[in-house]
């Protein structure tokens, strides 16, 4: 704000304060910010940015970082093999056959973090399968750091959550029925989640030992 970058439009009685305000709801919304500071009153007077976020902004200067949507996959295959962070950005959903040839990020030996969000409100009736894209992508085993935001299947595939991760943040996948098998992942440090609002319990499909659990 002191830099001037937050600048509201022309003919509206907005200021900056207010864009401001807007901007950092939009961050928190989309779980891209965390509290850090809590007052015994449970009023929030600090947030901070997640570990992933900033190191995605940092990856674009050393060109580690490739941002994805279903317009521009085909143009940038060529980037895949090399690249360490990926963040793809659903604006519409996506269907599996919209993904082309990075729909198996399998040989990507060098990719450490994965990032997927698809937006908050969208149309159920529009042939969007969330679940047939995260069971498309299959990223590689070095995969260390992944992100899943408003996720709309009612159950997350295990193939996505590969045995070397050491943090996942689960945010707003609110017709989520049940967790995949985290429970299993021994490298696992960080867990994060959030808004699973169709989330009854954890079962033993958390650790693996539920026979009906899909792979």
């Amino acid at each position: 704000m002191a830099h001037g970058f937050l600048q509201p439009q022309e003919g509206r009685n907005v200021t900056m304060e207010n864009v401001g305000d807007i901007y950092f709801k939009i961050l928190l919304s989309h779980c891209l910010l965390e509290d850090a500071n809590e007052t015994r009153t449970r009023r929030i007077e600090e947030y901070k940015m997640h570990d992933l976020v900033h190191d995605i902004a940092m990856a674009i200067s050393r060109d580690q970082n490739l941002q994805l949507n279903p317009s521009n996959i085909l143009e940038k295959e060529h980037q895949k093999k090399g690249i360490q962070n990926v963040a793809f950005g659903f604006e519409k959903g996506c269907k599996i056959t919209e993904l082309g040839p990075l729909k198996n990020l399998q040989e990507n030996e060098n990719l450490k973090e994965l990032y997927l969000n698809w937006p908050m409100e969208r149309n159920d009736n529009n042939g969007y399968n969330d679940l047939e894209v995260l069971e498309g992508l299959q990223p590689n085993q070095n995969l260390q750091s992944l992100k899943i935001l408003h996720f709309a299947g009612k159950h997350l595939p295990n193939n996505i959550f590969v045995e070397n991760l050491r943090k996942i943040n689960l945010c707003g996948c609110n017709s989520c029925e049940k967790l995949p098998m985290l429970g299993q992942l021994n490298n696992l440090k960080e867990l994060e989640i959030s808004s699973f609002q169709g989330l009854q319990a954890i079962g033993n499909e958390f650790y693996g030992n539920d026979p009906n659990q899909r792979s």
